[in-house]
């Protein structure tokens, strides 16, 4: 791992922010040194198109993050035509020449322009496989970790996490669908389409409860609410458990919100990478009250943090 480098190319005006945030996590994976950002690993008082150079050529990936104002960007520096160089175009130029694998990382709805609107020397960028990075709080942490992956496979060196661990049970709720089951004993039932011997299972019929939490973000709902136990098991052996909300009649199951009491008025929130809502990506949209977590968080003013 300490000799994969990964370089990222990016303009400022299309996505500094989120590139940022893809590079911090990146970072946290492969190490500091191993990722390349031109603002944290070019020193004051070099000259940035060597270091730029060189950095990218000792790279073995290279990262094209493609904004909503991506190809607008291109296309005004080639109208402009001033004589300066488009450093973007000639990092992506560099790295079909010195044959660097190359992944389109595209946020959100941006998408990869048409070969012919591209200048001919990267006219090959939309031939090769990307990924989509979804830059809300919630979906974030779950593309870039797959993203993590995409890299690690082409480099040869992802490997598939042991069975039966919590690693391996993220591997399966990040990369698979769980499908929903007909029901046994009223329970829903999601079975990872993967690895059939794990599942989850929303306890319906469950007396039991947890009344340690705090309800009212579930009063911008019509009720009755509760809570019910969700089982992940594997080969019918419970192994992790946890408890969801039911909102709209046991129409909806969504994770316990985190309350934060720092302000004047509370703040509800999600952890982005709990479990919980890892599950809530299977597990809630097999409902059609709302598309998505995020349309529901929003509805209920929960936020998504880090």
């Amino acid at each position: 791992m300490d000799t994969m480098k990964i370089f990222i190319s990016y303009r400022r005006s299309d996505s500094q922010h989120t590139t940022n945030r893809i590079a911090k996590t990146l970072k946290r994976h492969f190490g500091e040194k191993n990722v390349i950002l031109d603002i944290d690993n070019f020193p004051l008082g070099n000259d940035f198109r060597k270091d730029i150079m060189r950095e990218l050529t000792s790279s073995d990936v290279v990262l094209v993050i493609i904004g909503n104002e991506w190809e607008s960007s291109l296309k005004q520096r080639q109208d402009i035509n001033d004589g300066s160089t488009d450093w973007v175009l000639r990092e992506i130029e560099t790295a079909f020449r010195e044959q660097k694998i190359i992944i389109p990382v595209m946020l959100d709805n941006a998408f990869i322009p048409r070969k012919d609107s591209l200048p001919t020397t990267i006219q090959e960028l939309p031939n090769r496989n990307g990924i989509n990075i979804k830059t809300n709080s919630y979906r974030f942490d779950e593309t870039v970790r797959r993203l993590i992956q995409k890299i690690e496979q082409v480099m040869s060196v992802f490997v598939v996490p042991q069975r039966g661990t919590k690693e391996y049970l993220s591997y399966l709720l990040l990369n698979f669908d769980w499908n929903i089951q007909a029901p046994q004993d009223a329970n829903q039932i999601y079975l990872c389409e993967q690895d059939t011997t794990y599942s989850i299972v929303v306890d319906i019929l469950s007396e039991e409860r947890e009344d340690n939490y705090t309800s009212e973000w579930v009063d911008h709902f019509v009720g009755p609410h509760r809570t019910y136990p969700v089982y992940i098991k594997q080969d019918a052996q419970i192994i992790d458990k946890t408890y969801f909300v039911s909102v709209w009649g046991a129409k909806y199951f969504v994770p316990i919100a985190s309350i934060d009491e720092t302000s004047d008025q509370p703040i509800y929130f999600w952890d982005v990478h709990s479990i919980e809502l890892q599950l809530a990506r299977h597990i809630a949209k097999f409902h059609t009250l709302y598309r998505n977590i995020e349309e529901f968080a929003a509805h209920a003013e929960i936020e998504f943090r880090e």
